[in-house]
């Protein structure tokens, strides 16, 4: 959640990419509490997203992790879609599994049904879901204008298919492809450059 509302503070851009920036003046731009903003560093950290210039400084600077995240402008988008959809859903699993089992595929008796649209039906789509959200307050840019999570999810895709980290094409190079036979039949249902 840590990164989720630091990002949704828009703290990974107000970072400078060549320079440390106080504390006290990250809470000042973003509107967070300063003492909850330093908990929140403090906490990811650990985990080399951001750092600070020496231990108790309260002085903040990138690291090639964060930097990723403030030079690409589609990763806010992505930590977004994960932390407000993908996390909520994703608690709402043991839920969807004692209602509907294995659901038999159908797309609403899935975990993120049973969070965003749990009267909807079995035959509802999470992209139907995406398609029918209002404005409401809230996210970095302070208003979510109608059609905002279909744009931030487009916004993710566009951003996670450019990632070298996970082009499909390695997976071309780990995987023994042979050993599926003659007759397997792959089908590549990623979306293509948005």
């Amino acid at each position: 959640m840590a990164y989720g509302t630091l990002s949704d503070f828009d703290i990974f851009h107000s970072v400078p990419l060549d320079e440390p920036v106080s504390t006290a003046a990250l809470a000042a731009k973003s509107g967070m509490p300063e003492q909850t903003l330093t908990r929140l560093l403090r906490h990811i950290t650990p985990l080399r997203i951001f750092a600070e210039t020496s231990p108790g400084s309260g002085e903040i600077v990138h690291t090639a992790t964060s930097a990723v995240m403030a030079r690409n402008p589609k990763s806010q988008s992505w930590i977004a879609h994960n932390v407000d959809e993908v996390g909520r859903g994703c608690l709402r699993l043991a839920d969807a599994l004692r209602k509907h089992g294995d659901g038999d595929g159908d797309p609403g008796c899935s975990a993120l049904s049973m969070e965003f649209y749990p009267d909807a039906g079995r035959e509802q789509t999470y992209f139907k879901f995406m398609s029918t959200d209002e404005e409401e307050n809230g996210g970095f840019d302070g208003t979510r204008t109608k059609g905002w999570r279909m744009r931030r999810f487009a916004d993710m895709i566009s951003g996670v298919s450019r990632d070298p980290s996970i082009l499909a094409t390695h997976a071309g190079r780990i995987f023994d492809w042979a050993k599926l036979g003659d007759g397997a039949v792959v089908v590549d249902v990623s979306l293509p450059h948005i």
